[in-house]
């Protein structure tokens, strides 16, 4: 069985993949991206992080604003309703996961 050329997948099509992206998205991705790709700051982040959890720090709200927007929908099927709503736009469709 062959898939209609009109059906097929096309991951070069950058214009179609980040339609629905704002510029700030775009440039916000870019430099954390460039930020994960420093093994110097992907070693140190992790146990700078942690001692600053530990201590009280109120570092949550970077952390949620930042890698947490790129990789999460939200943290309550409410909070995620938003970015189903967008990937939908785009005709991508979504599986909430759960995990604890």
């Amino acid at each position: 069985m062959e898939i209609s050329p009109r059906k097929r997948l096309n991951f070069e099509n950058t214009e179609i993949a980040f339609r629905n992206k704002s510029n700030a998205d775009l440039n916000s991705a870019y430099w954390l991206f460039k930020a994960i790709g420093s093994n110097f700051l992907t070693q140190i982040g992790p146990p700078i992080t942690n001692f600053f959890l530990k201590a009280g720090l109120p570092i949550k709200s970077i952390i949620k604003a930042t890698i947490f927007k790129q990789f999460c929908g939200g943290e309550t099927i409410a909070e995620c309703e938003h970015t189903i709503g967008q990937l939908a736009l785009g005709r991508v469709g979504t599986i909430l996961d759960y995990s604890g």
